[in-house]
């Protein structure tokens, strides 16, 4: 009797553990479909121009709206799908770093905190796809702070 009451103990501690990873949806993630987006403090920020070039090692995205508001992301091309990097400054201590900047005609910033995964790196193709997030001061007030979230590019890059 033990030995069933054990093994109906295992059977229901197996069923609980297969049954909450497939509940679990927090670690899927839907795929890329835009060639730029992002929001900034929950608004969308709509590109009208987009811009991917690889010069001197590193990969340059920059989107451009009507306003002239640039949001670019910078991070070298040795990065492979997968790879996580975090906000900082290219000749900061860490070497898996990329550079989010926000530039408008009042100011901007190059941002120190954040995180840009790579979903995907084709070099034959120069494919390049990924998510990203970061925050800076407001150029327009020194007492907020700019929230860019939800974030993901997938272009083709020209090499220069």
């Amino acid at each position: 009797m033990k030995v069933l009451k054990t093994m109906c103990v295992m059977v229901l501690l197996i069923l609980m553990v297969s049954c909450s990873s497939e509940d679990d949806s927090s670690n899927n993630q839907n795929p890329i479909t835009e060639p730029f987006f992002v929001k900034i403090n929950g608004e969308d920020f709509v590109p009208l121009q987009i811009e991917a070039v690889l010069t001197a090692g590193t990969i340059n995205i920059e989107g451009v709206n009507t306003e002239g508001v640039d949001v670019i992301i910078g991070f070298s091309s040795d990065f492979e799908s997968g790879d996580v990097l975090n906000a900082g400054l290219f000749g900061t201590n860490g070497t898996d770093i990329f550079v989010p900047i926000y530039d408008t005609d009042n100011g901007g910033f190059f941002a120190t905190s954040g995180i840009l995964t790579i979903t995907a790196h084709n070099r034959d193709t120069n494919e390049i796809s990924g998510r990203f997030n970061f925050s800076g001061p407001d150029p327009d007030d020194s007492t907020s702070t700019l929230n860019f979230t939800e974030g993901e590019f997938m272009v083709t890059y020209t090499e220069q």
